[in-house]
């Protein structure tokens, strides 16, 4: 196992789950900070989304090259990065279930008011 290319499918398995996290859950404050348009946030979804599959999948085939690839390199430490991998997962599942169970309220039409 080569434990460098592992390191280095990994790192790209969890950019695509970061990528795929911001597309998903936080794509308005992305789009509010770089100030988009409605057709640029559709567009930064989609290519979120897109770009988190690609590295993800190419993350795993480079993952799997360096554990199939004979060969001991020793020196490169994986557990930190499997951490932040198993942290990245872990973070997606909660906001997923915390957009499952939260009630959204439909957007106020103009002219109505909030009662508290």
């Amino acid at each position: 196992m080569n434990t460098r290319t592992v390191k280095s499918g990994l790192n790209l398995i969890i950019a695509g789950i970061v990528a795929i996290t911001l597309a998903t859950f936080f794509n308005n404050d992305v789009t509010q900070l770089l100030s988009l348009t409605v057709s640029g946030q559709k567009r930064f979804i989609a290519l979120g989304l897109f770009c988190g599959g690609l590295c993800s999948g190419l993350g795993i085939m480079i993952a799997l090259a360096g554990v199939l690839r004979s060969g001991t390199d020793n020196r490169v430490r994986l557990a930190r990065t499997i951490l932040v991998l198993v942290a990245a997962i872990a973070l997606f599942f909660a906001l997923f279930f915390r957009s499952i169970n939260s009630p959204h309220q439909p957007p106020l039409r103009p002219g109505e008011t909030i009662i508290i």
